[in-house]
């Protein structure tokens, strides 16, 4: 419940009342949040976070009420798209896949399995409404699949094993991404290059994630969204680009089977 004063300048005679109520909920939910932080700072509270609307009952009962003219407006307001539902059990036919990816991963014979699990985890979080986590599990899962593909391409151009663990020890990351797969898978790996892929990623998932774990910005619900569909648009390329060369890297061939 929150009250605010009939003169708070938000409304204008050519928006919709949608557009009003939008805006008033996205006013107090930012409201609220600052009084939280201030709240968590003073008191040390580790149980209290900021509530973003994916945290929220997905709709709820609006009630504006206008003290200058005394008359009140009620409707429903659809906050998110979280409505509960039950899941269906596993098929049976789909058993056998799920006992055969086990195998796989219990017996460590593909990194990649764990990596997907980042993209996985960045869905979910955007929908459970933790927008920073959502942005750093989807970078998490570029940095894996980059760093899992460059150490195989050295493996299967004749480097040893502990060659390999030195050469990553040695290459930042971006290095690897500005420099190196280039030269062994091909492909655009230019960040400078507008509105491809890459840009995509650089720009709006990479330095955003940056900013997010250097510099404590707390990125907004569309800020998300860009972040996690230009991370998944670069990471279908580079799973391309090794498709196109997969009789030169045949462990990273296998590696994509065994996830198909």
């Amino acid at each position: 419940v929150v009250a605010i004063s009939y003169d708070f300048l938000i409304h204008k005679e050519e928006e919709s009342y949608r557009s009003i109520q939008n805006k008033l909920f996205d006013y107090l939910l930012d409201e609220l949040n600052k009084q939280i932080i201030a709240y968590v700072t003073s008191t040390k509270d580790d149980s209290c976070f900021r509530i973003n609307k994916e945290m929220l009952f997905p709709i709820i009962l609006m009630n504006i009420v206008n003290l200058g003219e005394r008359k009140r407006e009620l409707s429903l307001f659809t906050i998110n798209m979280n409505v509960p539902y039950k899941k269906e059990s596993i098929k049976h036919k789909n058993i056998n896949d799920c006992l055969r990816l086990y195998n796989i991963y219990n017996e460590q014979l593909n990194p990649l399995i764990h990596s997907e699990s980042y993209v996985l985890k960045a869905n979910r979080k955007l929908r459970e409404g933790y927008y920073d986590e959502a942005i750093i599990s989807i970078q998490t899962n570029i940095e894996i699949l980059i760093r899992i593909i460059y150490r195989e391409v050295l493996f299967d151009s004749g480097m040893s094993e502990v060659d390999i663990e030195n050469k990553l020890e040695d290459k930042s990351f971006m290095s690897i991404v500005k420099k190196e797969l280039q030269k062994y898978i091909g492909g655009t790996w230019d960040v400078t290059r507008e509105e491809t892929p890459i840009w995509n990623w650089y720009h709006k998932t990479y330095k955003i994630r940056n900013k997010i774990v250097h510099a404590g910005y707390y990125p907004t619900f569309e800020e998300v969204c860009l972040a996690i569909d230009s991370a998944k648009e670069f990471r279908n390329c580079i799973l391309e680009r090794v498709r196109k060369n997969k009789s030169k890297y045949l462990r990273l061939n296998d590696y994509f089977i065994l996830v198909k």
